[in-house]
């Protein structure tokens, strides 16, 4: 027997070791459920740009047996130059013999998991290539992905990230905002050597309303039962304060010499009130109070000056918010004034009376006197002479009234007649 010398025989231990690194390319790890599909993206280059993949076997939770130099384990699959052997039918190698090791298994069962072997030989070279399966009983939640900080009315996007893609097994990804569906989402998927999912954005402006509301993401598949799984997240939305205001009596209106309550409430603020006060007609009312929640403003024995807009503001590290009711105190009308144009008058010529009361509500009813005596037939504002007499002249005065009272009659006024 002709024996080879040591240095020939570390020759050919080398040329079939695993020593030279083959270059895979695929996740490290891919996700399913029972009842799915795996696609399993993947590519290889053999050292030495000539050689090709000769024999293929699959080995599922596959170990190195030290004794016979070699993997043992469950063989899912095999392929060699003259032919495949389909261990499991499932199971199916889509790729080819020098680029493409893309498998695929559907239907993948939950005793999937664990790592599968690629155990690939050329002529010259071999080698052991890892990839992990995490396949669960049931299909895994999707996960929301929110921006740092959400503002109330800014364009934000959300996504919804499931680590899932298998042609075969179609999914979707539904977005629902307190319960509501949302329509304005995007779907994408990846498949590649890189990266294996499924993620859906969805683009929208929230509302302060929206803030600790619920946003779902379900992972539906029409032919599996319908909804598979679901992730929920709560909305952290920033807010500038939102008040309300509370009136007593509650339409604001008064008369004068009676008291009003006005209490502002804050309704939200995301972050908290810094500080909240009360202005009328921009100008502060009273000091601003820190960290309140509401704040009282009572105004006892108003006048008539005390009408106007009252402004309840309200800051936190977001902005202001403001509310604003209107006040009206109603009062008789004032001592009135007759105006009279022209004055003097020609006889003959057209004479105008007007009656100027000032009064909230404005008088409804007027009494006018002409030198003390009534004047029954005249009960407007404004009353007409077309043709002055000379009897036409005199005092004239008036007096208005409205649904608080009557008012008090003011100076005469004296209309002089002169003669053609």
């Amino acid at each position: 027997m002709h024996l080879l010398g040591p240095s020939l025989l570390l020759l050919e231990y080398l040329a079939f070791s695993d020593s030279n690194k083959w270059n895979f390319k695929h996740p490290d790890t891919l996700y399913a459920w029972e009842g799915a599909c795996i696609w399993i993206p993947c590519s290889y280059k053999i050292p030495g740009s000539k050689d090709l993949m000769e024999n293929l076997t699959v080995y599922h939770n596959y170990t190195y047996d030290e004794n016979n130099k070699d993997y043992t384990g469950p063989i899912f699959y095999q392929k060699t130059k003259t032919g495949e052997s389909h261990v499991q039918e499932r199971i199916k190698f889509l790729g080819n013999r020098n680029s493409d090791c893309t498998l695929s298994i559907h239907p993948v069962q939950a005793q999937d998991s664990g790592q599968l072997g690629l155990r690939m030989t050329s002529e010259d070279d071999k080698w052991m290539e890892k990839i992990v399966l995490n396949v669960s009983k049931t299909a895994p939640p999707p996960r929301i992905q929110l921006p740092p900080e959400i503002q109330e009315s800014e364009e934000v996007s959300v996504t919804c990230l499931l680590n899932f893609s298998c042609p075969g097994y179609e999914i979707k990804l539904n977005w629902f905002l307190d319960g509501s569906p949302q329509q304005t989402s995007v779907t994408s998927t990846s498949l590649t050597t890189m990266a294996v999912y499924t993620q859906s954005k969805l683009t929208f402006k929230p509302l302060w309303e929206n803030h600790g509301k619920n946003l779902t993401c379900q992972l539906w598949n029409d032919t599996a039962g319908g909804l598979l799984s679901q992730e929920t997240v709560q909305l952290d939305v920033k807010h500038t304060p939102k008040l309300t205001i509370e009136v007593s009596p509650e339409e604001a209106i008064v008369t004068t010499g009676a008291s009003v309550t006005m209490t502002c409430k804050i309704l939200s603020s995301n972050p908290e009130v810094t500080n909240i006060r009360w202005l009328k007609d921009r100008t502060p009312v009273r000091e601003p109070r820190r960290e309140q929640k509401t704040l009282t403003l009572t105004l006892s024995q108003v006048t008539k000056e005390m009408s106007g807009n009252y402004y309840c503001e309200a800051h936190n590290d977001i902005g202001s918010g403001k509310k604003q009711v209107t006040l009206q105190v109603h009062y008789a009308p004032e001592p009135s004034e007759v105006q009279i144009s022209p004055s003097p008058a020609k006889e003959g010529g057209t004479v105008v009376l007007t009656c100027v009361s000032p009064a909230n509500p404005p008088p409804t009813n007027y009494t006018w006197f002409h030198n003390t005596i009534k004047m029954t037939s005249k009960t407007s504002k404004v009353f007409h002479i077309p043709k002055v007499l000379l009897s036409h002249a005199g005092n004239y005065s008036c007096l208005a009234e409205n649904s608080v009272g009557p008012g008090l009659a003011g100076k005469k006024a004296e209309l002089d007649v002169q003669c053609e």
